[in-house]
């Protein structure tokens, strides 16, 4: 009885597709935001590059037209429904990416992600990852609260100290 449960669900899958890919964190951050922003991944361009590499092009230029139009293409097939599907909601913000064949929403809610779980050409939701990018501070560095300091490389020379001593570039 359980290899025939078993099997069947295995039968499910291939039929319906296996589910999205949705790390737990996206979870997480709908409870705590109530709103994410997020990129689909859609069927990957690897094949359409596949065949385009089995293909004689010469020139540059000319390879990076036809990727380019071919990329640009497959993607506006792909997106298509999805893009349409996305228009009618108001709250989000939708930005499409033709080289990577994803697609960027900023602002959706809990429903939403629901729904996109659902849909059959949505194969990953990741959260966009915001990272604060923080400098080091430089030690004996001040420019930060005195603007008319000296910048931090001529600080670290110790060039106020050549100055200082009498040395200022004149003979």
């Amino acid at each position: 009885m359980l290899r025939v449960i078993v099997l069947a669900s295995v039968l499910a899958l291939q039929v319906l597709g296996s589910p999205v890919n949705i790390p737990s964190s996206l979870d997480e951050s709908l409870q705590s935001k109530g709103t994410v922003d997020v990129f689909l991944s859609l069927e990957s361009p690897q094949p359409i590059l596949s065949q385009l590499k089995a293909r004689r092009i010469l020139s540059r230029a000319e390879r990076k037209s036809v990727v380019a139009g071919a990329l640009k293409s497959h993607a506006e097939k792909s997106q298509k429904s999805l893009l349409a599907f996305l228009s009618a909601q108001p709250q989000v913000t939708v930005k499409s990416f033709w080289i990577s064949n994803e697609v960027y929403v900023k602002g959706a809610d809990g429903a939403l992600i629901s729904k996109l779980r659902a849909r059959s050409e949505v194969l990953n939701i990741r959260e966009e990852l915001k990272e604060e990018k923080i400098l080091p501070a430089i030690p004996g560095s001040q420019t930060k609260h005195m603007p008319n300091a000296l910048e931090w490389g001529v600080d670290k020379i110790g060039a106020q100290a050549v100055w200082d001593a009498g040395f200022n570039g004149n003979f």
